[in-house]
This record gives structure tokens, sequence and C-alpha cells, in this order.
């Protein structure tokens, strides 16, 4: 495995449990804070995932040119966030679930279309 981690993007795995009939609500509330998430300089990619097992289960996903580092402390700190939050507590089941990744060599299929 490389030992240049620090130049390898990191990937984020956001994790939200709603509950029942709030799908909609989520992504209208969501909407505003993902476009400033694709505006910043450093998001490479941004997708939302609805789990085709559970429609109340949503993952965002997130792709940053930036160490983990600046994701907990510059990017964590974005005053889009709090407003975010405060409008998932009423509909979200519990709290989110995150994971940061970063790739394995090796390992990257990509298909063109």
């Amino acid at each position: 495995m490389s030992n240049n981690l620090s130049k390898k993007p990191v990937i984020l795995h956001v994790t939200w449990t709603l509950k029942p009939g709030t799908g909609e609500k989520f992504l209208e509330i969501f909407k505003p804070v993902a476009e400033k998430i694709a505006a910043e300089k450093e998001c490479r990619y941004l997708n939302v995932f609805q789990d085709i097992r559970d429609e109340n289960i949503f993952k965002i996903v997130q792709i940053w040119d930036a160490d983990a580092t600046w994701i907990s402390t510059t990017l964590s700190a974005r005053d889009y966030y709090p407003p975010f939050f405060e409008a998932m507590k009423e509909i979200a089941v519990k709290h989110r679930e995150s994971n940061a990744l970063l790739a394995v060599d090796g390992f990257n299929l990509v298909k063109p279309t």
C-alpha cells in the first residue's frame, strides 16, 4: 500500500436514517447545503443515494481533494451546517453516521459510458 495517503482524495459517506415519509423533506432541507458543498473548490464529487431496501435511509457521498484534518476542522466549521443539523432533528430517527475513507491502490475501476 502507498504511504502517500495525504495526496489521496478523502471519500465521505454520511448516512441519515429518517422518520417514515420524510424523504422529500430531507431532500428539500439538504438541497441548499448540497449546492454550497458543491461550490467548495475542494469538492470533486457529491451525490445523494436512497437505500433500495429501506426508503428511509439516505447516503450522501462526497469526494474531497483535502486531507482529513481540513475536513474535520475547516469543512466541519462551515456556517451552512448548523441550520441543516437543527432541521434534521425533526426528521432523523438517529444521529448521522459518518465514515471517511481513502481508496486502496490497485482497485479503481471506472468504465466509460
